[in-house]
């Protein structure tokens, strides 16, 4: 990048834009840099989100353009050359509405756990001794094995009790 060695706007180029905003999803900055095209582009959610840029050449026209998510150009601002006078981003497009989408998860477990599924879970927990897996399938399992264990607040409890037991 031959322009830090050139004069750059000093210490920032000032960055405002013509109308605040807040959006989700976010928009992008791109920032186009006379005779080396696309120099970066900014993803942001604010207005307030940026307020200047570092190492902007001096001697260089700088082409801001705001663009929404699906591409369209929103705004738009240019840093003449020779410059480093504060850019005015001019926001003249519709700015995505941040939305509320409601939602609803509903979880469910089974009316039950056998022996065999109660053991793959406790071989997977590294920290539990074989005392207390054998503790823990005593209390679930103490005879059928294809009985089908349910946890309640008591189970619970209890399980704590035994895995707490060392």
């Amino acid at each position: 990048l031959d322009w830090h060695y050139s004069a750059v706007c000093s210490p920032i180029l000032p960055i405002r834009f013509t109308k605040d905003f807040t959006t989700s999803p976010s928009v992008n900055l791109n920032i186009d840099i006379s005779g080396y095209g696309l120099y970066k582009t900014i993803g942001l959610n604010k207005s307030s989100d940026l307020s200047g840029l570092y190492n902007t050449p001096k001697d260089k026209m700088v082409t801001f353009t705001l663009k929404d998510n699906l591409g369209n150009k929103i705004g738009e601002g240019v840093k003449p050359a020779n410059s480093c006078n504060t850019v005015d981003i001019s926001v003249t497009g519709n700015l995505p509405v941040p939305r509320n989408i409601p939602a609803q998860i509903l979880i469910t477990l089974p009316d039950g756990f056998t022996k065999a599924q109660i053991e793959k879970l406790l071989n997977g927990v590294k920290s539990l001794t074989d005392s207390q897996r054998t503790a823990v399938l005593k209390y679930t399992h103490p005879s059928d094995p294809n009985y089908k264990f349910k946890m309640d607040q008591a189970a619970y409890q209890k399980l704590m009790d035994v895995a707490l037991s060392r």
